[in-house]
């Protein structure tokens, strides 16, 4: 929807939740850490469908949310939880499997 001050409406829905997961990791790792941006997104690729689709069949929720509600609450858990004091945290020159852990 476009307004007459000429401002674009988009709804989420619409977006889903992909984009800002996008922006998410490109904030969180930039360009500078391409290799642990790569893995994140491969790990969003591989489980959040997953997880959305067995939220969708298994879970019941007294006040339902949308996918992009519940992948953002995903990511706000990931920040807190993924820090140096809970012993994830990148070791140069090894692979960022560490991350992993937090997934499974």
């Amino acid at each position: 929807t476009v307004s007459r001050a000429g401002m674009i409406y988009i709804d989420a829905s619409n977006l889903g939740w992909q984009p800002h997961v996008d922006s998410w990791l490109a904030d969180k790792f930039g360009e500078e850490n391409a290799e642990d941006l790569q893995f994140h997104k491969d790990l969003f690729t591989k489980y959040v469908e997953k997880i959305l689709k067995f939220k969708e069949v298994n879970c019941h929720e007294d006040v339902p949310i949308t996918d992009f509600n519940a992948v953002q609450s995903l990511i706000i858990m990931y920040d807190t939880l993924a820090t140096p004091a809970n012993g994830v945290e990148k070791v140069e020159g090894e692979p960022p499997q560490k991350y992993q852990q937090i997934c499974e």
